[in-house]
């Protein structure tokens, strides 16, 4: 009788450390990474778009170019209009403030860069497109992950 009642009390208890253990964690190709959400989702599609774009413009497939850099600027839209999570570190208000507005910025950055992006996507001039890509695009993501997504 002792016995069962010490396994069931050790079953009681191990039963929630297994559940714990094989629960799914946020990775990078979760939209947790980013805080969750629509800021998460949008940052998904930034670096899946970004990859689809390096691999077409070295096919000069301006097609997929074209279609995935409109994917990236209606992400850029949300995740700028969002906070992320790296801002709750901050507990000034003004440097909070001004912590946020540095990323809307940053994102407004991006979405210029994409804009050009897209502009010499349509004259289908792959010099251009590849210069924004790997000159402007890669370092504003470089530089934002360093100041907003808190590795």
């Amino acid at each position: 009788m002792r016995t069962h009642q010490s396994l069931l009390v050790a079953g009681l208890v191990l039963l929630p450390l297994g559940a714990f253990a094989l629960a799914p964690r946020a990775t990078a190709n979760d939209p947790t990474w980013a805080g969750g959400g629509k800021l998460g989702t949008a940052m998904q599609t930034l670096q899946a778009g970004q990859q689809k774009i390096g691999k077409a413009l070295d096919k000069k497939d301006f097609a997929t170019v074209l279609a995935q850099t409109l994917e990236m600027e209606k992400a850029v839209q949300e995740a700028k209009l969002d906070t992320p999570p790296t801002a709750g570190a901050v507990k000034e208000p003004d440097k909070k403030k001004e912590f946020v507005a540095g990323f809307r910025k940053q994102m407004i950055e991006l979405q210029k860069a994409l804009l050009d992006l897209e502009a010499a996507a349509v004259g289908e001039n792959v010099d251009e497109a590849k210069k924004v890509f790997d000159e402007r695009l890669k370092s504003i993501k470089k530089d934002g992950h360093g100041k907003y997504k808190g590795d």
